[in-house]
């Protein structure tokens, strides 16, 4: 039997060709795992967005209150005078 050296030649390129699919998948794990990575991050940064909004809500909340709550005590303090003087 004599072996045709055009099979190795045919062995030899697809060895190169399964090679570089296999570079080609390493690469593309490698890209999908940093994407993974980035993508962790955003989601980080956006919890750390809700909950920056979340404590500013409250903040508002409170603000709102103590507005109210002084508005409320000014009205109070305006129609108190506003009683005496008509009484006295």
């Amino acid at each position: 039997m004599s072996e045709d050296p055009s099979v190795y030649e045919r062995l030899a390129i697809i060895e190169t060709k399964v090679t570089n699919i296999e570079e080609d998948i390493t690469s593309l794990y490698n890209e999908i795992k940093s994407l993974n990575e980035k993508i962790t991050e955003i989601e980080k940064k956006i919890v750390s967005y809700d909950d920056d909004m979340r404590r500013r809500e409250e903040f508002q909340k409170k603000i709102n209150s103590i507005q109210i709550a002084f508005y409320s005590a000014l009205f109070a303090f305006i129609f108190s005078i506003i009683l005496k003087v008509f009484l006295h």
